[in-house]
């Protein structure tokens, strides 16, 4: 389970991640909406990043990810010894379609990006297929906004549903949820998550508390090192269950447009 727990941390650490050039003013709620508050840019937008995790100076794994110049990004992916770890994310915005490979559910997905008349991408509609199955399942991914804020999503590929809710406060997102079920409605676990910032609203703590039906375990991430551009470049992970702990530590390295 403990290998269930670290993936999820994907969720608080990866997923999608952004990028511009100088003809593109900054906005940085649009770049939290594109990705959670510890990867998204604080004064400007990413082209590559890279995440190297070790765990008792033991390497873990490594995640990368790739930007347009329109802060979307367009290729993430995990390299890692731990098959779970491991995923690939593709987005081709000349064509509006993504093709996705996630190895802790066992899943392939690809279709269409759906835009509302604003630009902002609202539904991933189209199939998934299992691994060593031929079958194809329908994936369908809805995102919900409030005053052009991402505020919750719901997700259907093959026999799982996940749904997320994110609070903010004033431009800033302070809290997210996002909860794992089966098809049939079963809860398999649920990750709670806030975030803290510093005087100058740069992300600075992260929270995490996952839940299944089989355990808790409580982790927080504390950023220590920013650069001249407000991100951070290194984080603390400290993981605790049972009276157990460990500590991951995370390395960021950052190239801009």
């Amino acid at each position: 389970m403990k290998i269930i727990y670290k993936v999820v941390l994907i969720g608080m650490f990866v997923i999608t991640l952004v990028g511009c050039d100088n003809k593109v003013k900054f906005d940085r709620v649009a770049s939290l909406n594109n990705d959670s508050p510890d990867y998204a840019p604080y004064s400007r937008y990413i082209k590559k990043q890279i995440l190297t995790f070790k765990v008792d100076n033991k390497l873990e794994r490594i995640i990368t990810a790739e930007y347009d110049k329109q802060g979307r990004c367009i290729l993430s992916y995990a390299v890692s010894d731990i098959e779970n770890f491991n995923f690939r994310l593709e987005r081709d915005y000349q064509n509006n379609t993504f093709n996705d490979h996630m190895s802790f559910f066992r899943i392939n997905d690809r279709g269409h990006i759906v835009f509302d008349s604003m630009g902002k991408e609202i539904a991933f509609i189209g199939v998934a297929t299992e691994n060593g199955k031929s079958e194809q399942l329908p994936f369908n991914s809805f995102i919900f906004y409030d005053n052009d804020k991402k505020v919750s999503s719901e997700t259907q590929f093959g026999n799982f549903l996940v749904k997320g809710k994110t609070n903010w406060e004033n431009d800033l997102i302070t809290y997210k949820i996002v909860s794992y079920f089966r098809k049939d409605g079963t809860k398999l676990f649920s990750t709670e998550i806030e975030y803290d910032y510093d005087k100058l609203n740069r992300i600075s703590t992260i929270t995490d508390r996952y839940e299944s039906p089989e355990r808790t375990i409580n982790s927080k991430a504390t950023f220590t090192e920013y650069n001249q551009f407000g991100d951070w470049t290194k984080a603390f992970v400290a993981h605790s269950e049972s009276g157990k702990k460990f500590t991951t530590i995370v390395i960021r390295e950052i190239e801009y447009w």
